[in-house]
């Protein structure tokens, strides 16, 4: 016996002895201490979801970070409102009533920013097209310049096809009118509905000759930030509960338009739901499962409820320690309570099953405690050091996350190992376990020595399954890879994260960009000149291109346009609200005036338009008011 042994026996055997002394007292101590813990801890532990905080501030690019958060703080912790629909004009009219009913909620919010909103993009929208586009749409409107007058005065089903009739006309006189774009925009509205599905009709795809599947123009955005309550467990709560209620008010859901959330403070709102519900399922399965285990190996209710005690005043103790050190758990530092649970629960485990080995033996309790803490006093200090060197090897990494981790899992090895020899031996002390003599292995199913003797007897089969194993699991390794995609770490359920991939698939409206804070203009050029040569970069866009290029000439143009539209696209003030009857007859009258002629010999899609037309008019005929109501309502315009 070594002489460190000999101190390390020495001071156990002390040690031991006090504690069974005082036993009461620190029975009563622990209880003190445990309240004094969970008190503490309710009211200065705080939970921290945001993602970049689980890694180092001194890190280069984090550093950059916080001083472009600082000098830019409504960039952070923002609530993105993504609005799209099947047209451009419903996404524009929801945003435009979400916007408004937000906009004067300064309670809850700081900034409601809706792009579209100012006037500059209002009034000078044309200015941000190409000269090429420009132009385009000159030549666009000049073709069908003489029937928007008409359409202008009357903008609903009524004025369309009363339009497309006027310009049916007009080709039958040998006018050069492109409509084709606008009848197959139709035709496949006029299907939609037969199908049974609701459609709307987008005046912007018409006028602008753009399918209803370039779906990039049909999103609407609008950025919040906050309020955040850091009182509150779920600081953007309140903001967040504002929003829905709003997108769920009626004449907001009539629009048809999808309604979704997601940015920095929905992200981490549900994020931290998610792992709070996880967690706390977590917590309660893995106490289920080691209760269930303990009851099969221990075969005594009460020394399972002296361990559980033994467990739970460990982990207060634990998260009363990482609330003092650290002040706030992270989505990865907070799973420290179920590694607790799993590891810190061995040592009551082993000190319970050699205690019940001598009591079952006939030795007397306090002997039994005593020999106990001798025999495993010392295989739990080495276990607790191995351990926890094994935690605190996380410390030094740059990801804080698993370096806080480390440092509670670590500690909480010491503070495990610190009820068991104190705690426990005090209960066992104050309640006995009861003893009939009999041997343990009698009444169990599978005897400690079936398992002991198993490897003896099939040492060869072991060692060749562990070695064709080893062989497996290096091969598989060639397949590991390291995701660096931290919305990996959120539930695929959530709402912000479905949205959030959905905008990914896009680049227009992808979310993952990355921002550069320049000295001077000549600084930035230099940057952007750089960073576009690079790969992995798509797309440079800084302050100058919010200045539109080539004014004089776009102006020119303009200028052609307001030749054109001298009165602009005005509403004269028609009811577009339209009766059942207003609508049926407007197809009717229509396909009386279209239904036959040269025309549709010519031209395949204005056939196969009054076919689907008729086809759908016909079952309008067939239907009572009622059910004609709903069927045009469904085939209808977005204004």
């Amino acid at each position: 016996m070594t002489f460190t042994r000999q101190i390390s026996l020495n001071f156990l055997n002390h040690y031991i002895t006090l504690v069974e002394r005082f036993h009461l007292v620190i029975i009563f101590l622990f209880i003190a201490l445990t309240s004094t813990a969970v008190i503490y801890t309710i009211n200065n532990l705080g939970m921290n979801t945001d993602t970049k905080d689980m890694l180092s501030p001194e890190l280069e690019w984090r550093k950059l970070d916080l001083e472009f958060e600082k000098h830019f703080p409504q960039y952070s912790d923002n609530i993105l409102v993504v609005i799209d629909a099947d047209t451009p004009d419903q996404a524009a009219d929801a945003a435009d009533l979400v916007y408004s009913s937000l906009l004067d909620d300064d309670s809850l919010f700081t900034t409601v920013y809706y792009p579209k909103s100012l006037s500059t993009f209002r009034e000078d929208a044309l200015l941000f097209l190409s000269e090429e586009e420009l132009f385009d749409l000159v030549d666009n409107l000049a073709k069908i310049q003489p029937f928007l007058s008409r359409l202008t005065d009357d903008m609903s089903l009524r004025g369309l096809f009363n339009m497309l009739s006027d310009a049916l006309d007009a080709i039958e006189d040998g006018e050069d009118i492109d409509i084709e774009p606008v009848i197959t925009e139709l035709t496949n509205a006029i299907q939609s509905t037969l199908d049974g599905d609701a459609t709307r009709i987008s005046w912007q795809n018409l006028i602008n000759n753009q399918p209803d599947n370039a779906s990039d123009q049909n999103y609407e955005f609008i950025i919040l930030q906050p309020i955040l309550d850091y009182e509150d467990l779920l600081p953007a709560s309140a903001a967040i509960e504002r929003i829905r209620e709003v997108i769920s008010m009626p004449h907001i859901v009539e629009t048809g338009a999808r309604i979704r959330l997601s940015g920095d403070s929905v992200l981490s709102h549900e994020e931290l739901l998610s792992v709070s519900r996880g967690m706390g399922t977590a917590v309660v399965l893995s106490l289920i499962m080691v209760t269930i285990i303990m009851l099969l190996g221990l075969s005594s209710i009460r020394l399972v409820g002296l361990t559980l005690i033994t467990l739970v005043c460990g982990l207060l103790l634990t998260a009363a320690f990482a609330t003092l050190a650290i002040g706030e758990l992270n989505l990865i530092s907070v799973a420290f309570s179920v590694l607790y649970i799993g590891l810190g629960i061995d040592f009551a485990i082993h000190y319970c099953l050699r205690y019940r080995e001598l009591r079952i033996e006939g030795m007397e309790n306090t002997f039994a405690i005593e020999e106990s803490s001798r025999n495993l006093g010392q295989s739990l200090i080495i276990c607790t050091l191995t351990t926890a060197i094994g935690f605190f090897a996380f410390i030094p990494t740059d990801y804080q996350g698993v370096a806080e981790l480390g440092l509670i899992s670590g500690v909480g090895m010491f503070i495990s190992l610190f009820v068991t020899l104190t705690l426990l031996p005090a209960l066992l002390r104050t309640f006995p376990l009861r003893v009939s003599g009999q041997p343990q292995d009698t009444n169990r199913i599978v005897r400690p020595s079936m398992l002991t003797n198993l490897p003896l007897r099939h040492s060869s089969k072991i060692k060749l399954i562990a070695l064709i194993t080893l062989v497996i699991s290096l091969g598989l390794t060639s397949n590991l890879r390291f995701d660096f995609n931290i919305l990996n770490l959120q539930d695929p359920e959530n709402e912000s994260v479905q949205t959030f991939t959905s905008m990914l698939e896009s680049s227009d409206t992808s979310p993952w960009t990355g921002a550069i804070v320049a000295e001077n203009r000549n600084d930035a050029l230099e940057t952007i000149t750089t960073i576009r040569q690079l790969q992995v970069v798509e797309e440079v866009v800084w302050l100058n291109d919010f200045i539109p290029d080539a004014q004089d000439q776009k102006l020119a143009i303009i200028d052609e346009l307001n030749l054109l539209l001298p009165g602009g696209f005005a509403n004269t003030g028609l009811s577009t609200s339209l009766t059942t009857n207003d609508k049926y007859q407007a197809l009717t009258r229509f396909l009386d005036q279209h239904a036959s002629g040269p025309l549709l010999a010519e031209h395949s899609y204005l056939f196969n338009f009054t076919e689907k037309l008729g086809i759908y008019v016909n079952m309008l005929s067939a239907m009572d008011e009622q059910q004609r109501t709903v069927a045009l309502d469904n085939f209808s315009i977005s204004t």
